[in-house]
């Protein structure tokens, strides 16, 4: 930590900033195959508060790394640079955009039907939109499927079609923290945690076994 001089104070998504000031000084990270009792927002209020935190802070990190083009690709490697970029893209430009380009796409087809290029030009843009339209839907649902099927809770399958409020979600989260990014630039919106029910049993348990260890090691009288 001291040898990548810690980490921006300021930024509101602290792992993404000290995971990429990690790589600019050499080091990979990996993820552990591990479960993880990280608790869920308990409502609809909490969830759109820590993804409004997140995004700005993706947005922090885009700014920073944005600044010296150049010293990123010779610090990373230019692949790294490249898959940055578009991760970063991804989550930092997509998502206000999302609404506005599926409603111009629904218009389109609700209006003129499926395209009908008489052109090459024509071709290569009909080409390229329904292939977004269609690979974007399909990686987004094969995700949630993978997720679902890795951790035995296919049963679930019914809720997919909930993705699409969950992604207009995401944008309205995404444009609070334009906001807050401009008017409120230090602003931490907190997540507030011990609310669900499984929270509070791992709490109790927890507490409990706390006690339990500190009368066993109490001296006897």
């Amino acid at each position: 930590m001291r040898e990548v001089c810690g980490w921006d104070a300021w930024n509101v998504t602290e792992d993404a900033d000290l995971g990429l000031r990690l790589a600019r000084f050499g080091y990979r990270t990996d993820t552990l195959l591990s479960n993880t009792e990280e608790e869920a927002p308990a409502h609809l209020a909490a969830w759109l508060s820590q993804r409004r935190r997140w995004s700005k802070g993706w947005m922090q990190t885009f700014i920073t790394l944005s600044r010296n083009p150049g010293r990123l690709v010779a610090e990373v490697g230019a692949a790294d640079a490249g898959a940055l970029v578009l991760l970063l893209t991804a989550l930092v430009v997509a998502p206000p955009l999302w609404p506005l380009l599926a409603g111009f796409m629904i218009h389109d087809l609700a209006v003129g039907g499926l395209p009908a290029p008489t052109g090459l030009l024509q071709l290569i843009h009909s080409t390229l939109w329904m292939s977004v339209g269609l690979f974007g839907l399909f990686s987004t649902v094969w995700l949630a499927i993978l997720g679902m099927t890795r951790r035995k809770l296919l049963s679930l399958w019914p809720f997919l079609p909930l993705l699409a409020p969950y992604y207009l979600l995401m944008s309205v989260a995404a444009w609070l923290a334009v906001y807050d990014l401009v008017l409120r630039p230090f602003h931490w919106a907190k997540t507030e945690h011990g609310l669900a029910r499984s929270s509070r049993k791992n709490s109790t348990a927890i507490s409990s076994r706390a006690a339990a260890l500190k009368r066993r090691s109490a001296p006897s009288r």
